[in-house]
């Protein structure tokens, strides 16, 4: 159990929460939420959009055993 918490869930609950916070969730909200000037969101924007899924993506590879 702890193997599958910790190492497969957290993973998956991660980048659920990054798709969510880049793609549902509306940019006015979010904006309001993080109060950072506009090129700091511009960057948060991105980075939870792109880089973020790709980066939790490949650690539960990694944790999986396939990288």
């Amino acid at each position: 159990i702890d193997f599958m918490t910790s190492n497969l869930m957290l993973p998956a609950g991660g980048l659920c929460i990054a798709m969510f916070a880049g793609w549902i969730m509306l940019q006015q909200h979010s904006e309001n939420e993080l109060a950072i000037p506009d090129q700091g969101y511009k960057v948060w924007r991105v980075v939870i959009r792109y880089v973020s899924p790709c980066a939790v993506f490949l650690i539960f590879l990694h944790v999986a055993g396939v990288l």
